[in-house]
């Protein structure tokens, strides 16, 4: 062996190592989101227990306190507040026992002893563990890659090995199985890289659909101002005619865009709305899960058709062609890869842009980083893969002792994953702490404040019926800031 096979057999021990690292790492952070997966999982289901008992003893304590009202009023007025169902006394008792029985207007609706409470965080649990989920899985995926990698990595050491004498080559299976260990190491790669665009662009589309259901929100009551202002000025048959006026000049635009004439613009108008209507349906089918879907089922395929023929093939020239095809393919879709990267990642960085939190900016520079070192290194690989099969160009010399191996294997396979590991690594997350002691449900001593309000309505219970009914003017949250305050944040 000369001294350019022992400088190569060399650079790939060096990449054997840096894979084995890479592994180890990928490893570990796997198996550390999979424990803390589980330890949020059973945090959560210790919260939904505690804010349980909690809501059966404040319906307990309510219903103590409305009895006491009630003797206090029986005390003072000597009569029963059932026979006056219009007095205050009556309407006391009326708010008492609806609270003791559980359907006070504190509740929200949350009746059924907390049911709609902890389906709430079901679901919110639910949709969490779904977008962790993804992450989960590019670290699995990244460990079978490099797992193959350091295969195929091992198989090409014995390769560029001496041969001893009376010793051949290989037979063509062989060379097969070390050409489909190298191209499955690409595709999982591939499909972990894939995921983490997938994330991004479903962070993405719930940011648009919140911000569309603000804006629709914000449509709807600048509508119910129009409208209430036209009532108090225009008189009621007015208000019929000025609400089809609003759409008239859009109307007459369409009209006049579909073409000149009833039937003419009638025409353009319904093409347009079918062209309308394919795209929303396009819009609707083609969601971030199905395009990553649909490119890694055809990068597979692809790349499985070719194999399969190769391995029944043994012309060399056949060899060549079919592993030159395979090459586009897998250059070809990383080129792809880096430009998802770069359009979802701006896209991201322009959301997070707007948000007035004090994570946005760390958010922003760690995006920022992840996709322009991400697309790079892939549109770098690309462009190296492309090189020889379509443009006839091989490397010699310097440029290939500084691009090969490293440039096309390790670097866009394990300098991406570091960044994911280091800026997206799982953290484990603690309840906020209270604000405001006026705000029981952001405090853990949530049963302390139960107790001193119930201390406090019973010694003035007997003082007057208003102030035995004060456990009412319990501080009002809705149960959607107390989920969200509760639930890992």
């Amino acid at each position: 062996m000369g001294a350019d096979g022992a400088a190569h057999a060399a650079a790939l021990e060096v990449c054997v190592g840096l894979y084995a690292c890479g592994l180890v790492l990928a490893s570990v952070q796997t198996a550390y989101r999979q424990w803390l997966e589980a330890e949020r999982g059973a945090a959560l289901r210790r919260v939904r227990e505690k804010r349980r008992s909690e809501r059966a003893r404040v319906r307990r304590l309510t219903a103590r306190t409305g009895a006491a009202a009630l003797l206090a009023v029986e005390g003072t007025d000597g009569g029963d507040p059932r026979r006056a169902p219009g007095s205050e006394s009556g309407r006391l008792e009326d708010d008492d026992v609806a609270g003791g029985n559980g359907t006070d207007d504190n509740d929200d609706g949350d009746n059924n002893d907390g049911r709609g409470d902890d389906d709430q965080a079901s679901n919110d649990m639910i949709v969490s563990k779904l977008d962790r989920s993804r992450l989960y899985y590019v670290g699995q995926n990244l460990v079978l890659a490099y797992i193959v990698r350091i295969t195929w990595l091992m198989l090409n050491i014995f390769q560029v090995a001496p041969i001893p004498k009376g010793a051949e080559h290989s037979c063509q299976d062989m060379h097969t199985l070390v050409s489909a260990a190298n191209r499955f190491a690409q595709l999982l790669c591939f499909t972990a890289y894939t995921s983490v665009v997938g994330f991004w662009a479903n962070i993405l589309r719930q940011h648009s659909t919140s911000r569309r259901m603000r804006v629709g929100l914000s449509s709807e009551r600048e509508v119910a101002a129009a409208l209430a202002q036209s009532t108090t000025r225009r008189r009621p048959g007015q208000l019929m005619v000025a609400i089809p006026d609003l759409f008239a000049s859009e109307r007459a635009q369409t009209e006049a865009e579909g073409g000149n004439g009833g039937n003419g613009g009638a025409g353009g108008a319904r093409d347009k709305e079918g062209f309308n209507a394919i795209c929303s349906l396009l819009c609707m089918l083609l969601t971030p899960d199905i395009v990553q879907l649909l490119l890694n089922f055809w990068v597979y395929v692809i790349i499985i058709i070719l194999l399969s023929v190769q391995w029944f093939e043994c012309d060399k020239e056949t060899y060549d062609e079919i592993d030159r095809a395979q090459t586009i393919t897998i250059a070809v879709f990383f080129l792809l890869l880096g430009t998802m990267f770069l359009r979802y990642g701006v896209s991201l960085v322009s959301a997070l842009s707007k948000l007035r939190h004090e994570s946005a900016a760390q958010l922003v520079r760690s995006t920022i980083v992840i996709s322009t070192v991400s697309s790079l290194l892939f549109a770098l690989r690309g462009v190296l893969f492309l090189l020889e099969p379509l443009f006839a160009f091989r490397l010699t010399g310097v440029w290939a002792q500084i691009m090969y191996p490293w440039f096309f294997y390790p670097v866009p396979e394990l300098i991406p994953a570091l960044l994911l590991m280091h800026y997206m690594s799982p953290k484990p997350r603690s309840f906020r702490s209270p604000a405001n002691p006026q705000t029981p449900l952001l405090s853990t001593s949530f049963s302390d404040y139960v107790d001193q309000n119930a201390s406090a309505a019973n010694q003035d219970s007997g003082a007057s019926g208003a102030n035995a009914a004060g456990f009412g003017s319990f501080p009002k949250q809705s149960s959607r800031q107390g989920e969200a305050n509760m639930i890992w944040v």
